[in-house]
């Protein structure tokens, strides 16, 4: 993106700048319209990025660079708000009513995710972290003042009144600040109330990486993912794979953050015989379980980040299942079943993986996993293959 050299009287917009008032200190942080850049795909909008570097705490891993972004449009004369990071973030209206629930969305708003969210004066926008310290900021429209230049004999003429205007709005000023204070207490009672009820078990999220982060929040926080999580406590969570290659296709992870095989030890055996326990426990209360016949594995090279156990029927009848290397992932040597993963980690006390073979069988041709045959698109092998199960 190139950055945006529109000046705030140039710009066609009302609007002068947004301001974030952190609710806890009543820091104000200005955002110049300025400061916002063109987007390359349409230069009739503005973006503007809100993280960890913009609200001045470079060290808070909870919250991206990127977290939330800023979408100003100069055709509609709107803002509206995006999610970007993996952590949760909120929007709360504020024309929302009070409410004296204390769950999530009654006290912090909507969470924002992919979809974008309007903008208004005076809404709330809270960064939510499970161990840390929750950060809201209180977003402040600032509009151009298109009469201040007009007519100066007006402003001169209307003198008297003006001074007993700032009178009245001393006092009023007064009465505001006595609000905003009493609002700011509410707010952080509420909030530390919240953080109480948080599960503390886990360590912090890295800031998001891309699609490959896309487990962690699962993990984190899975009390805020209902649909998605079939299962979790304090040690680990299974949830539903969002591109599942067979009927059932389940991901079963630690909660703790374990982003690779070489940071597993034998102090980790319990939690993956748990991880194992669970989901086999899962598979157990599925109504047709005995018409499958269940995979229990990891990919030799993991395309997420996280530690994750695949938990799969062998049915391998799913529109997901599209690519070559789909099936080559599932049917081969490249799905490490978990009791082969389990006792190489016994008994040598680390997780050794030959790259360049399993990059080769990656690369290598598609069979048949019951009789070998060869086969070179996936219509034509997912078609045979189903065969052997009639």
């Amino acid at each position: 993106m190139k950055k945006s050299l529109i000046s705030p009287t140039a710009y066609k917009s009302m609007i002068k700048s947004i301001n974030l008032i952190k609710v806890e200190d009543q820091k104000i942080i200005k955002i110049p319209i300025t400061e916002f850049t063109v987007n390359k795909h349409n230069h009739d909008i503005l973006n503007y990025s809100i993280g960890r570097d913009t609200i001045d705490s470079p060290t808070n891993m909870y919250i991206s660079k990127n977290q939330v972004e800023l979408i100003l449009s100069q055709e509609k004369q709107t803002i509206t708000l995006i999610s970007n990071g993996v952590n949760p973030s909120y929007l709360k209206k504020n024309n929302s009513n009070n409410s004296n629930k204390d769950d999530i969305q009654s006290i912090l708003g909507e969470e924002i995710k992919d979809n974008t969210f309007g903008v208004d004066n005076n809404d709330i926008l809270t960064f939510l972290s499970p161990q840390g310290k929750s950060i809201s900021f209180k977003l402040e429209i600032e509009k151009l003042d298109l009469n201040s230049n007009i007519d100066n004999t007006n402003t001169n003429t209307n003198t008297n009144t003006n001074t007993n205007t700032n009178t009245n709005t001393n006092t009023n000023t007064d009465t505001d600040t006595s609000k905003t204070k009493q609002q700011t207490t509410t707010k952080t009672k509420t909030i530390e109330s919240l953080e109480k009820k948080l599960d503390k078990t886990t360590t912090p999220l890295p800031s998001r990486g891309g699609w490959s982060d896309a487990l962690l929040p699962f993990c984190q926080t899975p009390q805020l993912f209902p649909k998605e999580v079939k299962f979790y406590n304090d040690n680990i969570v299974i949830i539903d794979d969002k591109f599942p290659k067979a009927k059932y296709h389940f991901l079963s992870m630690p909660r703790k953050i374990i982003p690779s095989f070489n940071k597993l030890s034998k102090a980790d055996l319990p939690l993956l015989k748990e991880m194992y326990e669970q989901g086999k426990l899962l598979i157990d209360q599925l109504p047709d379980k005995d018409k499958h016949v269940f995979q229990f594995g990891f990919h030799a090279i993991p395309s997420m980040r996280q530690l994750h156990l695949h938990l799969i029927s062998n049915d391998f009848n799913s529109v997901s299942l599209k690519r070559k290397e789909h099936w080559l992932s599932f049917t081969t040597e490249f799905f490490i079943e978990f009791n082969d993963f389990y006792n190489q980690l016994e008994s040598k006390g680390t997780i050794t993986i030959d790259k360049e073979k399993f990059e080769s069988i990656h690369k290598g041709p598609m069979s048949c996993p019951i009789c070998k045959q060869i086969f070179s698109t996936i219509p034509s092998i997912k078609s045979h293959y189903y065969s052997h199960n009639k």
